[in-house]
């Protein structure tokens, strides 16, 4: 699969918007050769007498098929601020013969999304999202039942009243014993998820973009809410990868990516991408190659990764100098399914970002009401909120037919999509979502 990937990355650039920083301060990432393995002893070794102050604080190691990668925390210096220390770390990492790889462990971000507060009373428009793609018809076949949702985001509050009856739980790890890895996954005490931010079992939402997105995906359908996720019997399986709305990093997104399909879901919402300030900093084709390993890794145990297309309003098909975004510009990858948005007229959204190529379908995006943290809620707007919309109608249909491929799901998306003139030519689809049809067409499928 590697060299796949190296053949597609080849003469691709990466392109974003502004985050925190372009990569972590005091980490690196190693990718070993076949069969190597180096512990934190050996990585002190080698970089005794480096630096007066310098120490190796922690090593992790994560494995996709074949291919093992490390990521290694250094305390006493600043990776970001003395380009010289960075590079020089690098280079002594590249000299040690397991070592295939040494490299930059890159930012991740959340598009710019805007928010408001919703009315006091109930209102249709609460619902707008699942009447534009007809889900409560398709709900006559399928509701989501048995189909795990990750939310790779910024954590879920699995505390909200119409959250908590669809949190997914890991019954081993809920009724083993307190302190150990009962189902022996190398994570302790997963119950409900887990938070590779901190390394610990409590995913809790620090900025409301991810309980966001859980709720569009799997609220509770209660009528006097006049408000339901797309798939309201499905279960969202909380992996909080960024920290606020800034501070996440690559090796996290792909272990959070291993994890989920590790344990179960079958569909990835993905409302982030990969940094780099529109061109000032490029991550080199180690960084992309891990993504992509990590989604392909995804699509070998048949789950569906949903990705959003971005909020600068390009066309992500057609810019300057071989730029991209990513994970949304993986295209030759067949799990992934990038998504722009439409508003309640049913134009694409003028913040969208858009492209036949790397965009295949379209959902409601602007003014989308949903969860956010203590049992509240707003409408929000990005391809951030159009992203779980798709993610919900691939859970309905999962549910509905198990077998079908992350392939399968995409072409039957596509091709029972609604024509809108506003997305002619700007997606693959041409048009957006219809939940209805595509559950029928997956019915005679």
């Amino acid at each position: 699969m590697r060299t796949l990937m190296l053949a597609f990355l080849s003469g691709l650039i990466l392109l974003s918007t502004a985050a925190a920083m372009p990569f972590s301060r005091g980490e690196l990432l190693v990718r070993l050769n076949e069969g190597a393995m180096l512990d934190r002893a050996a990585y002190e070794t080698l970089f005794t007498g480096f630096r007066p102050g310098l120490s190796v604080s922690a090593v992790s190691t994560l494995e996709l098929g074949a291919l093992r990668y490390q990521r290694v925390t250094l305390a006493g210096v600043d990776l970001l601020e003395d380009a010289a220390v960075r590079e020089e770390a690098i280079a002594r990492l590249n000299g040690h013969p397991a070592v295939a790889a040494a490299f930059e462990n890159t930012a991740l971000e959340i598009p710019a999304w805007t928010e408001k507060l919703p009315p006091k009373k109930p209102v249709r428009t609460h619902s707008w999202h699942l009447e534009a793609t007809a889900a409560h018809h398709g709900w006559l076949a399928s509701k989501g039942r048995g189909v795990i949702v990750a939310v790779i985001d910024t954590g879920v509050d699995y505390r909200h009243e119409l959250l908590a009856p669809n949190i997914w739980t890991n019954e081993a790890e809920a009724k083993g014993k307190p302190g150990l890895d009962d189902d022996q996954n190398g994570y302790i005490d997963d119950y409900r998820g887990w938070d590779f931010t901190k390394n610990a079992n409590d995913p809790l939402d620090s900025a409301g973009h991810g309980t966001h997105c859980a709720g569009i995906i799997a609220a509770e359908h209660r009528f006097a809410a006049y408000f339901s996720g797309m798939a309201p019997k499905a279960k969202v399986m909380p992996l909080k990868i960024i920290v606020g709305k800034t501070e996440g990093f690559l090796y996290d997104a792909a272990a959070a990516i291993k994890y989920a399909v590790d344990n179960g879901a079958r569909v990835l919402s993905n409302s982030w991408r990969l940094y780099s300030n529109w061109t000032k900093y490029i991550p080199n084709k180690e960084a992309l190659e891990l993504l992509a390993l990590a989604i392909g890794y995804a699509n070998e145990r048949n789950a569906v990764f949903i990705a959003a297309a971005g909020n600068e309003s390009k066309d992500i098909d057609h810019l300057a100098n071989n730029l991209q975004i990513y994970p949304v510009g993986f295209t030759a990858l067949p799990n992934l399914i990038g998504v722009a948005a439409f508003d309640v007229a049913g134009k694409l959204s003028n913040f969208s970002n858009y492209g036949a190529k790397a965009v295949h379908v379209a959902a409601p995006g602007t003014d989308v009401y949903s969860t956010v943290p203590d049992n509240k809620y707003k409408y929000m707007s990005g391809t951030s909120m159009a992203t779980p919309v798709v993610a919900g109608l691939a859970a309905l249909m999962l549910s509905y037919d198990g077998t079908l491929t992350p392939a399968e799901v995409l072409e039957l998306m596509v091709a029972n999509s609604e024509p809108l003139p506003s997305l002619a030519g700007k997606v693959e689809a041409d048009g957006k979502i219809n939940a209805y049809k595509t559950l029928y067409e997956t019915i005679a499928h």
